[in-house]
């Protein structure tokens, strides 16, 4: 039995994100089924889930383009109790995660604590973000994952007549 809605009503698309259920289970399987529809898959093998309380309550989490060059990364929680801090982690894939930050922990658990990271070294394309939340005894959880796409600023470049004759002439523009 599927008793838990991960996420509905979801495009088609291949990707979804979800929130994984506090729960504690070794065999926990995945089911993907269309609206309307009778076709379903379901994961082909048992995972494992087990549920760690962290003393840290997610608010918010933000990324946003400040320019083709940039991207304002946005945080807040609160209930910062024990929490070390927070490891700020980019993929191109949203699979493959590296570490591009780490950002001190709060001090004051009983208030919002709101956090800020410029990323000045991004690619074209797509951007994706996450924060590892790592608390003084090493225990950790991720926050959602975040997608910025961002424009190239290359030139494409063209000969004419291709192929050429007596001359050539070439044309740029901005991809």
């Amino acid at each position: 039995t599927f008793t838990i809605a991960l996420a509905t009503n979801t495009p088609n698309d291949g990707e979804a994100e979800i929130t994984v259920p506090v729960v504690n289970t070794d065999n926990a399987r995945i089911k993907i089924e269309a609206v309307n529809n009778i076709f379903f898959d379901i994961s082909n093998a048992d995972f494992k889930i087990t549920s760690v309380l962290l003393p840290v309550k997610w608010l918010s989490f933000t990324a946003q383009k400040l320019n083709n060059y940039s991207v304002a990364i946005n945080w807040s929680t609160t209930n910062e109790l024990q929490n070390s801090h927070y490891e700020l982690e980019r993929s191109a894939d949203a699979v493959n995660f590296n570490k591009i930050a780490t950002v001190n922990a709060g001090n004051a658990p009983s208030k919002i604590q709101e956090y800020t990271f410029t990323d000045y070294k991004v690619t074209a394309g797509a951007n994706y973000y996450r924060i590892k939340q790592v608390d003084a005894d090493g225990k950790s959880n991720y926050s959602a994952i975040a997608k910025v796409i961002l424009q190239s600023d290359a030139f494409t470049w063209s000969v004419l007549p291709n192929p050429a004759k007596d001359a050539t002439v070439f044309l740029a523009r901005k991809a």
